[in-house]
């Protein structure tokens, strides 16, 4: 319960920052994001996908919702995409901002979304 606050409001500030910080400034390394699932509903939705980088999907999970407060997105990359950004030579920091710049690119719209097999979009 304690983490859960504590994330919460890690959320919260970064919500504030990304509404006076600029996307490019966050991370300023091209990429494009996909959506390939969406399941939920009410307001809340799991999504999955993935960001096209260097030229490699690297998939993400994520929730979005909105009611209360407006529309809010937060993805994490999976282990093996931290690995092998890591492996690209992003730094722990620079792989927070990627995935923030990627909730901020979802949230705006401006992603892709892909039909892949039954139960996809």
């Amino acid at each position: 319960m304690v983490r859960n606050i504590a994330l919460l409001e890690e959320q919260t500030i970064l919500s504030e920052n990304m509404k006076e910080t600029p996307r490019n400034e966050i991370f300023a390394r091209p990429f494009e994001a996909i959506i390939t699932s969406i399941k939920g509903k009410e307001g809340m939705y799991h999504l999955r996908g993935h960001v096209i980088f260097d030229g490699e999907e690297l998939p993400f999970r994520g929730v979005a919702f909105g009611r209360f407060g407006g529309h809010n997105v937060s993805v994490g990359f999976l282990k093996n995409t931290v690995k092998r950004l890591k492996q690209k030579g992003l730094t722990e920091e620079e792989i927070q901002n990627f995935e923030v710049a990627a909730q901020v690119k979802i949230l705006q719209g401006e992603m892709a979304i892909e039909r892949k097999g039954r139960n996809r979009i």
